[in-house]
């Protein structure tokens, strides 16, 4: 059973994305790292939940709608999240936005939760409530089909993260990040179930333990070149790099690395 709040959390992002694990770094104070069905093999999926052996609660942010995935599955699923909670075992959370409906976003959760029976919703966390009364039509639904709602959140156009055309601004970029995370810290602390929240954690499932294959670097030295606003998959750069040869990190936009220090370089950059 996780421990009350406050808890050491370790994050996942579910997909390919670069964006979403800076923020969750963060906020949660240790590296997230990316789950994906499509593209990884079950040995390194299963090493990457490793990272969690020292928190009290993994929380993976979903890749766009739950059941969302490619058309043909790739190394054991769709890269879709309800992958990742399928193997996992992990209860799913809908983050729900009711803007312009009542007691109907209960019958768009209840769809989710027969859609796939291998996939458990715990319950939902209600987005964009306009009211008091507004809430109070929402949570009617919910109750009626015995469908948990842990809190909802208000509109507040102020929590709004900045965004441009690839998606939001970089973690590194947003100076005004930490008042904007200490904000949201607040409302959820204020309007979302916290404790119930944590009950509704679960073990994961794991497989039989197997070491996953550390990927073979072309040289002994890593040297990932990233700009500043670009941190790059933590899991990639520490599944290659052999223990006895940290990684040196060097910006292409400052300056450029050393050929003495980098006898291979993993480049990586925004599109």
């Amino acid at each position: 059973m996780p421990r009350p709040h406050p808890a050491v959390v370790q994050p996942y992002k579910c997909g390919p994305d670069y964006i979403d694990p800076a923020f969750h770094a963060a906020a949660a104070g240790r590296a997230s790292f990316n789950l994906d069905s499509w593209a990884q093999g079950r040995d390194r999926f299963d090493a990457l939940l490793d990272a969690a052996a020292d928190a009290d609660l993994c929380l993976a942010e979903g890749v766009m709608g739950l059941f969302d995935g490619v058309a043909t599955s790739g190394a054991w699923g769709t890269g879709s999240t309800a992958d990742i909670a399928a193997a996992t075992g992990w209860p799913v959370v809908l983050v729900l936005d009711v803007a312009g409906q009542a007691q109907s976003a209960a019958a768009v959760a209840l769809g989710f939760a027969r859609y796939r029976d291998d996939v458990t919703i715990a319950g939902v966390i209600l987005n964009k409530v306009a009211s008091e009364r507004h809430a109070a039509l929402v949570r009617d639904g919910f109750a009626t089909n015995g469908i948990t709602v842990f809190g909802a959140i208000g509109r507040d156009s102020t929590l709004t993260m900045p965004e441009r055309h690839l998606g939001l601004v970089q973690a590194q970029e947003d100076s005004a990040l930490a008042a904007r995370l200490a904000a949201l810290a607040d409302l959820v602390e204020r309007d979302i179930d916290l404790a119930a929240l944590q009950a509704a954690a679960c073990p994961t499932r794991r497989r039989p333990h197997t070491d996953a294959p550390r990927l073979v670097p072309p040289g002994q030295r890593i040297g990932p070149t990233l700009p500043a606003t670009l941190r790059g998959y933590p899991a990639a750069i520490r599944n290659c790099t052999p223990a006895s040869s940290p990684p040196r990190r060097a910006s292409p936009t400052a300056s450029a690395p050393s050929r003495k220090r980098a006898r291979c370089t993993a480049s990586a950059a925004a599109t």
